[in-house]
């Protein structure tokens, strides 16, 4: 019996270029969660040379909720667009929205003293969208990591 091998070898390329092609064609998009109790920020620094100081414990650090939209393929991470990232209160802070005397709900809140002058500030109502194009760890992509990075 007398096989034809170019047939054979020109549907096993066409199958492996399908199944390469389907790969390419079909990100899937995934949504990842942030949950709160795991996701957290503390700031830290300083302010025209001094440094940043704590309104009271905790005030320097906040939790996040949100989620980061991305589609994965084989080799790549494409961040979308529809990533939103929350900054929850932690606790009452002051000054007051409009910087009055007196505490409300706020993410993060601080201090600064210079010495002949001082500074309080409460930041409130941060939210993060995660851009299509950025800069990821020193990754210059168009929104997209290797899959082994």
């Amino acid at each position: 019996m007398k096989t034809n091998r170019l047939g054979h070898h020109a549907s096993v390329l066409t199958l492996g270029l399908l199944a390469h092609v389907q790969s390419l064609v079909s990100a899937a998009p995934v949504t990842f969660l942030l949950d709160p109790e795991r996701s957290s920020i503390t700031l830290s620094g300083s302010a025209v040379g001094n440094a940043l100081m704590a309104q009271a414990p905790g005030s320097l650090t906040t939790k996040f909720t949100g989620a980061i939209q991305v589609e994965v393929t084989d080799t790549t991470i494409q961040f979308t667009s529809g990533s939103l990232i929350d900054a929850l209160p932690s606790g009452n802070w002051g000054p007051l929205p409009g910087g009055g005397a007196g505490s409300a709900p706020a993410d993060y809140a601080g201090l600064a003293n210079a010495g002949f002058a001082s500074a309080t500030v409460a930041l409130r109502n941060l939210l993060f969208e995660v851009p299509r194009h950025f800069q990821w760890l020193g990754y210059e992509g168009r929104g997209s990591l290797p899959a082994t990075k």
